[in-house]
């Protein structure tokens, strides 16, 4: 898929796609963290935890037991209070179709609907992707095309070098946009 083609699918997803009530929607990557150390009088679940680790609830019965009976926690073992949460990864994406897919069947991730309403920055590239962006592009190439066959079979003659007129420079300078546009890659990547 080329650059145009792949503009032109996005600004027709971000004008198709649901804003699930939202002012310019961004679609949040979350995932369910164990969260430990909960006073167990203020917990909405309590269990056992070695290393971290959860134990299950065969586990949980025989260590309830234990701690029923010797009233102490068994060695390398911890009661406490714990809760699962959802937590912002960082990811985020402008279409729930690409959100969507980065979840797939993880059961540890979801997808959040968040809102750039205040983020003018996001909201301008929003706009920008919903389609003058492959309109311009289009119309670079458009115009590349239309100039170099102007001058391939003579219907466009162009300035001499020396002459000061700028439209010597608009063929160069659409060639050096649509270049800088295949090549461009993500600031500080």
């Amino acid at each position: 898929m080329g650059h145009v083609e792949f503009l032109d699918a996005l600004a027709a997803k971000l004008k198709e796609q649901d804003n699930a009530y939202t002012a310019s929607p961004v679609y949040c990557i979350q995932e369910r963290v164990l969260v430990t150390g909960i006073d167990p009088d203020y917990a909405s679940d309590v269990g056992w935890f070695c290393e971290g680790d959860l134990a299950d609830p065969q586990k949980s019965r025989a260590l309830d037991r234990y701690y029923t009976r010797f009233g102490k926690e068994p060695e390398n073992w911890t009661r406490t209070g714990y809760e699962w949460s959802w937590r912002y990864t960082g990811q985020f994406y402008l279409t729930k179709e690409a959100a969507d897919a980065f979840v797939g069947a993880s059961k540890y991730h979801r997808v959040y609907v968040d809102s750039a309403y205040r983020n003018h920055e996001l909201k301008e590239v929003r706009r920008l992707l919903s389609g003058p962006l492959a309109q311009c592009v289009r119309a670079l190439q458009q115009a590349d095309q239309f100039i170099s066959n102007g001058i391939e079979f003579g219907f466009i003659r162009m300035p001499d070098r020396d002459c000061p007129d700028p439209a010597r420079l608009v063929p160069e300078a659409i060639k050096c946009a649509l270049a800088h546009l295949a090549t461009a890659r993500e600031p500080h990547s």
